[in-house]
């Protein structure tokens, strides 16, 4: 019960702290362009580009996730081509290459 309760209240209290930190980015940011004379429209725009790119999550890259390097070697680079070869398979070059040699991502 009390568990529950301390992790909402915890999570309640994150999410104040975001919505704060974004809303004086969002200030500081109409402060330089009002500083700085740009044109409402133009700053109208930019403002609401910033707040949309704002409310969107960033994403992780692997450097955010300090236990990849815990991982077995193996489980690492599985890990990596099941991130990066669908990607790596949109250029020609490297669908050829699969096609011919199926371990190519492999390796």
């Amino acid at each position: 019960g009390s568990w529950l309760i301390s992790s909402l209240s915890a999570s309640m209290v994150e999410f104040q702290i975001d919505h704060q930190d974004r809303n004086r980015q969002l200030r500081v940011l109409a402060q330089y362009l009002k500083d700085n004379d740009i044109p409402k429209r133009l700053s109208q725009e930019l403002q609401r580009q910033a707040a949309d790119r704002l409310s969107k999550p960033e994403r992780l890259s692997k450097d955010d996730v300090t236990v990849l390097p815990l991982l077995s070697k193996d489980l690492q680079r599985r890990l990596h081509r099941e991130i990066c070869g669908p990607r790596i398979l949109r250029h020609p070059l490297f669908r050829l290459a699969q096609n011919i040699d199926p371990l190519f991502i492999d390796s």
